[in-house]
């Protein structure tokens, strides 16, 4: 048999050696796809690694901006600071001249809404009890441990507005919106 080309044919054998030879070209070449997927795979796993260990240095960098943070807040006030506060009282004295303190009421300091109609019973009961008390005459103890509950009440107050203001500069940082649960009113400021 003659080739149309001019060619001779191949046998038989040369054939076979040539299938063989592209069947193990194709084996190894498939054995090193297998290998290098394997080896994208491990990389795929370190690479994932990484991002978590990144993750975790993201998170203990903002918890260290965030105590930087208070610690700057938490120094000793600054005279502008000082100055402010002295400001605020001398207004909030200057405002209060004019008005006769017996027309203020409790009720517009409290916001009924959190609290039960018992308690708020009991409340004004205790009120009314502690305001026959204070005609008889309160002594200096009483008005220590009034200071101290005013002290701490400020402090936890200060305390809970730098969280707030964390929690705020966080969900900023993350893109979800931040809304305070309840507002502070500052019964006890002078």
């Amino acid at each position: 048999m003659t080739s149309r080309t001019g060619r001779g044919r191949c046998s038989s054998s040369e054939e076979t050696e040539s299938v063989s030879d592209h069947e193990w070209k194709l084996k190894s070449q498939a054995e090193k796809i297998q290998n290098l997927e394997k080896q994208v795979a491990g990389r795929d796993d370190e690479v994932a690694q990484l991002n978590r260990q990144l993750e975790m240095k993201d998170d203990e960098l903002d918890l260290l901006h965030g105590k930087l943070w208070l610690q700057e807040t938490a120094e000793a006030p600054t005279e502008s600071m000082y100055q402010k506060k002295v400001d605020m009282w001398s207004t909030q004295e200057a405002n209060t001249k004019y008005y006769d303190v017996k027309l203020c009421r409790l009720d517009d300091y409290i916001d009924t809404e959190f609290i039960e109609e018992n308690e708020w019973e009991s409340l004004k009961e205790e009120n009314r009890k502690l305001k026959a008390a204070a005609a008889t005459r309160i002594g200096p103890e009483f008005f220590e441990e009034l200071a101290n509950l005013k002290h701490q009440f400020e402090s936890l107050t200060e305390v809970c507005e730098r969280y707030e203001e964390l929690l705020r500069i966080y969900s900023k940082q993350i893109g979800v919106s931040f809304t305070p649960l309840s507002k502070v009113k500052k019964i006890w400021k002078q």
